[in-house]
């Protein structure tokens, strides 16, 4: 992976900064190791990320050296970005800035997530020489605020998958473009967001993404985290499950909200 091989680990020790590698993740280890090495940037996957939500013994660590939290692989909902940012700065990480970017090894950047700190949920803007389009299912461009997968084009995408013609073909355009199935919408200053992948919609009428209803149940108070997947019914039938998990110490939720 080129963003955790450089990104993560290269470019640390290249000016200097300590770099700590946990052997195996365990929340309580996770948090201690943060407390012990005042360690001030985590770049966690979202499950990791959650962990600060839902981890019980949370308030048994001093956090507040956090002043980075680098989000990417996955969606994460704004609502809990910022309900997360809230916590962690009441505890002490008072100069905390949480964002989101998008990387893959293929592509290595194309967003710019510097400038996404008063946007939260946006993973930025395109840097220099780079290209994107958001197109629809059959591949004609969406209108501004329309989600459309993202397409990206430049000198920095790679030449193809080693031995494997298929999947080049299915994820490089004849003129250039890469694809990878990523839902994504653009605002009117050119700010893009990522929805959700394209293998994970769920066609029920129309298709939406899961991170969408995932939101819309974190967004009750008494849910602290959710997940949800798709059902195949039938070849012609698709629904969804959905998981949630309670905030300590409560009734279970209604749903009656949705």
């Amino acid at each position: 992976h080129s963003f955790g091989g450089v990104v993560s680990s290269l470019a640390p020790l290249s000016i200097g900064v300590p770099l700590i590698i946990l052997p195996r993740f365990q929340p309580a280890a996770f948090l201690a190791t943060i407390q012990k090495h005042n360690i001030a940037v985590r770049v966690p996957w979202p499950s990791g990320f959650f962990i600060f939500v839902t981890e019980e013994g949370m308030a048994e660590y001093d956090l507040s050296s956090l002043r980075n939290i680098l989000l990417g692989a996955a969606p994460v909902s704004t609502e809990l970005i910022l309900d997360t940012g809230e916590k962690l700065r009441k505890r002490g990480a008072k100069d905390l800035e949480i964002t989101q970017a998008f990387r893959l090894t293929e592509i290595t950047y194309v967003i710019n997530i510097l400038q996404v700190r008063s946007r939260i949920g946006s993973i930025g803007i395109l840097l220099p020489n780079q290209e994107a389009r958001l197109v629809d299912e059959d591949e004609n461009d969406v209108n501004e605020g329309e989600r459309g997968e993202l397409w990206i084009r430049g000198d920095n995408i790679m030449k193809g998958y080693l031995h494997n013609e298929e999947a080049t073909r299915n994820a490089i355009t004849p003129d250039g473009w890469f694809k990878r199935g990523n839902i994504a919408t653009r605002d009117s200053e050119d700010f893009y967001a990522i929805a959700d992948r394209k293998k994970e919609l769920i066609k029920r009428g129309k298709a939406f993404p899961p991170a969408e209803l995932e939101a819309l149940l974190i967004s009750h108070p008494d849910v602290a985290d959710s997940g949800v997947i798709d059902i195949f019914l039938s070849p012609k039938r698709q629904s969804s499950q959905e998981f949630t998990m309670r905030q300590s110490e409560i009734p279970s939720p209604s749903i009656s909200f949705l």
